[in-house]
């Protein structure tokens, strides 16, 4: 894809119509991928990448569950306001061209997204043109479905980012939850999702249709599974947004203590061991309460109920003992038979020198068959008392976690309770040695807010525990919900065994499970190698970082050196940020789909090194097309001349207060760079 134009009207803080080319050039062997558009803050850069998500995706584009009434408002804000309200316009659009590959042919396309506001309405109209022929003139829901398959949402948090989701990429704690999303949209997992979700359908239709019985229940299976999915993405969105303000909370508590160091030094020093003490206690707390989970999630539970154990084990031994009377029964049932068959053959009773009659011959035959019966010790246990019907190796293994439950786990869990309990008395010390601290009237009210921002987190993180757990117990249910519609399905496959139709669905769907997994742990490997490859390329630091894994299941990354683990926390400041556009970029790369990338603001934390890094190696490369929103502090005379052999075109964007609009003027960049890429090698 290449996104050739840009053209705003009355949007934003662009006042009547202004354009912006924005396809890439190459100039003889050297391509030009960049486009740069620079200006002071709040002139409309960002609104230049805002008005090409909208114009994309709408509604998605402002993110999760955003309302009707929510868009239709940020609609009627977008709409441009002159200094004077007179001369105010009434309507606004965003038309964006651009060019794409579809099943093997070039196509061009002409998407315009406009509104109007008409009393407390916002009517709004998308059109969409590819090859000159308006497509989807009446449909707005098919268009703006093309426009989902042309850019997927989740496909926009890794094309078109900027300083802010770098940051949350930067801390551990949101990247999991931004990268799960993106991932699966770039690796195609959520095709595969939709592709079982037809299926499902197709199956219900189907079951219905030869009047199976089970149609009902497949029925309610897949609404419930609906509703389960309605109900995590609603928890994920709520996540986000409380990880956005853990993220907001810890900078401000982090700029209100650098404010207390600095203005009362003493009480600085002070204030530091007990926050140090903190710090550790908090530690330690955290490792605590992750013991008491694992207890919890091991075998904790069964001593919660010990007369149960002791009844299972008592059922256990029962069941033991039956199996093996069953088993010594079926022996002597077997050497009976043998004898009996032998018995019937005279010359049997020639051979032992018997000379018996037939009645002495089976009088003897039945004491021996008795003698053979009684043999066998041990009580009568009737088969329908056997509950359980475990195997030897499963009475095993349970009889030892229920001993193991009823005596040391209680033992552990008692102690590691009483060990939580004693850090969580010394840090409510702290902290109210933290609060009792201040003597000079002037610290008082920071510290205040100090302790009231630091109570606002630990509301937070306890929400965030809580949503954790929810989201745990909402992917059990799913997964139960799914596991049931599987086995309704097959049931219906085994009971209509001529629809050849439903046996084909049941397979497929199990294929397409396994297919997913699979696909998700080759890609994630992939994204593994090349997080590496990329960090180390921007950071230019030998032996920083030799691997990196990511959990397929929570999307956080853990960093190697040599074969040891360490923390992001150990990467200096500059380096969290590297280490977040290397996994934008990896992302990238392995996902193959060749799409613009647009950075907004993207080194504005960035020191001068890491900034330098970032204009060598990254924007020349992370697409055939960039599109750079920037300062003129980030990309300073300095930062330009290195950019400059790959820049197509530089806007410079400046606001007029006369007009109350923005206005921007373009340099074109058309000669070879050779010189300059010569010196820039250099």
């Amino acid at each position: 894809m290449i996104l050739r134009r840009l053209t705003l009207f009355n949007f934003g803080t662009y006042g009547g119509e202004a354009s912006f080319e924005l396809e890439p050039i190459r100039t003889g062997a050297y391509p030009r991928p960049v486009t740069l558009i620079r200006g002071k803050n709040g002139v409309g850069k960002t609104t230049i990448m805002e008005a090409i998500r909208l114009c994309l995706h709408g509604t998605a584009g402002l993110g999760r569950a955003v309302s009707q009434a929510e868009y239709q408002d940020h609609l009627a804000r977008r709409i441009h306001r002159p200094r004077d309200p007179d001369f105010a316009p009434s309507a606004a659009s965003v038309q964006l061209e651009l060019d794409y590959v579809r099943a093997g042919r070039p196509l061009h396309y002409e998407v315009k997204r406009s509104w109007e506001r008409r009393d407390s309405k916002v009517l709004e109209a998308l059109s969409i043109r590819e090859g000159g022929a308006t497509v989807s003139e009446n449909d707005k829901e098919q268009a703006e479905l093309l426009l989902r398959e042309l850019v997927p949402p989740g496909a926009a948090d890794v094309f078109f980012f900027d300083g802010e989701k770098l940051e949350m990429l930067a801390r551990e704690a949101s990247a999991g939850s931004m990268l799960s999303g993106t991932i699966r949209a770039m690796l195609g997992l959520n095709v595969v999702e939709r592709l079982q979700n037809d299926l499902n359908a197709y199956a219900l239709n189907e079951a219905r249709r030869s009047g199976t019985a089970a149609a009902d229940q497949l029925s309610g299976l897949m609404d419930r599974a609906a509703e389960l999915e309605q109900e995590r993405e609603r928890l994920l969105t709520a996540r986000d947004a409380n990880r956005e303000e853990i993220g907001r909370l810890r900078s401000l508590i982090a700029d209100r203590e650098e404010c207390l160091a600095r203005e009362g030094h003493l009480f600085a020093l002070r204030r530091e061991d007990l926050k140090a003490t903190r710090e550790r206690l908090t530690y330690q707390i955290e490792g605590q309460r992750r013991q008491i989970q694992e207890h919890c999630s091991g075998l904790a539970p069964f001593a919660i109920a010990p007369l149960v154990g002791r009844r299972v084990l008592e059922r256990l031994d029962k069941e033991r003992q039956y199996e093996r009377r069953e088993t010594s029964q079926k022996l002597v049932r077997r050497q009976r038979d043998k004898l009996l068959s032998l018995s019937a053959d005279p010359e049997f009773w020639r051979e032992l020198g018997v000379d018996l009659s037939r009645s002495g011959r089976e009088h003897l035959i039945r004491r021996f068959s008795t003698f053979l019966e009684e043999s066998v010790a041990g009580e009568r246990i009737s088969g329908a008392s056997v509950i359980l019907n475990s195997s030897e190796e499963e009475r095993h293994r349970l009889h030892a976690w229920i001993t193991e439950a009823l005596g040391e786990v209680p033992r552990q869990f008692c102690e590691a309770i009483q060990r939580l309990g004693q850090m969580a008395r010394e840090l409510e010390c702290v902290e109210d040695d933290l609060m009792k601290a201040p003597d000079e009237e002037v610290l008082r009210p920071r510290v205040q807010e100090l302790s009231q921002l630091n109570q606002e987190l630990g509301a937070d993180l306890a929400e965030e525990a809580k949503m954790l757990e929810d989201l745990r117990r909402l992917d059990f249910q799913v997964d139960q919900t799914n596991s049931r519609l599987h086995r309704v399905q097959e049931e219906i496959s085994e009971r209509d065994q001529a629809n050849a139709r439903m046996s084909v669905v049941a397979r497929t769907q199990g294929l397409l499970a396994d297919y997913a997994a699979e696909l998700l742990r080759i890609r994630m490997l992939q994204i593994e190698r090349t997080v590496v490859e990329c960090f180390n390329k921007l950071c230019r630091k030998d032996g920083l970082l030799d691997r990196a894994r990511i959990d397929p299941g929570t999307f956080s990354l853990t960093l190697y050196r040599g074969e040891s683990a360490f923390e992001r926390a150990e990467l200096s400041a500059g380096e969290q940020q590297l280490l977040a556009i290397a996994l934008v970029w990896a992302t990238r790369i392995v996902s193959g789909v060749p799409m613009p990338v647009i950075l907004d603001t993207p080194i504005g934390r960035l020191d001068t090194e890491h900034r330098l890094s970032m204009v060598r190696t990254y924007l020349p490369e992370a697409s055939h097309q960039v599109i750079v929103l920037a300062t003129d502090a980030e990309i300073d005379r300095r930062m330009l001349d290195k950019l400059e052999p790959y820049l197509a075109r530089k806007y410079e964007v400046r606001y007029d207060p006369i007009r109350g609009a923005t206005e921007c003027t373009v340099e074109h960049f058309g000669a070879e760079p050779v010189a300059q890429m010569e010196a820039l090698t250099a």
